[in-house]
């Protein structure tokens, strides 16, 4: 999300282009990068519910007064109260002040903190356990690697237990 801007978004494809990063260097300059491998150059299925995020997102979007300029990026969907485009510490920032909200709200069952990082994992995971092919799963992740993938995967034990039936020839024959 950090460095997406309005034209990464197709609306009339439903798609998501990623194409580059929004990092910050140690002096608080931002830059933009290409993904660390050819794989991270992608476009990203949009849902429906994803859409229509965007598409409120883009309509309360502040009107700055000098749209921001980052190695040749410009239109940022994400913006900062200081009319900057957000960084991957702001999302972070956003995800643990919504637990500690929600954990004021239900202490009797606190939830545990969330990163951005975890996002992306659930996503591989949940995309795994509903019946997606790693190889798939891989791409949308950006990864070169099936093995960088694996990681990012963690298979239930219902899923387990599932293919188990499924597949295994004898797993009905006892």
């Amino acid at each position: 999300m950090a460095g997406l801007t309005f034209r990464n978004v197709d609306f009339e494809h439903k798609t998501i282009q990623v194409d580059h990063q929004l990092l910050r260097r140690f002096d608080c300059t931002l830059y933009c990068e290409k993904p660390k491998t050819e794989k991270g150059n992608r476009l990203i299925p949009m849902s429906s519910a994803v859409e229509q995020s965007l598409r409120n997102i883009m309509a309360r979007r502040p009107k700055l007064t000098v749209e921001p300029l980052v190695d040749g990026y410009s239109g940022f969907l994400f913006i900062d109260k200081h009319q900057h485009p957000k960084i991957a510490l702001h999302f972070q920032a956003q995800l643990r002040r919504m637990v500690r909200a929600y954990n004021r709200q239900n202490p009797d069952e606190p939830m545990r903190n969330i990163t951005p990082h975890m996002l992306r994992h659930s996503f591989a995971t949940h995309l795994l356990n509903n019946g997606a092919d790693l190889v798939c799963v891989k791409d949308l992740l950006g990864h070169e690697s099936l093995n960088t993938t694996s990681i990012y995967t963690h298979v239930s034990d219902d899923k387990i237990r599932e293919i188990y039936e499924m597949a295994h020839p004898r797993a009905h024959k006892e």
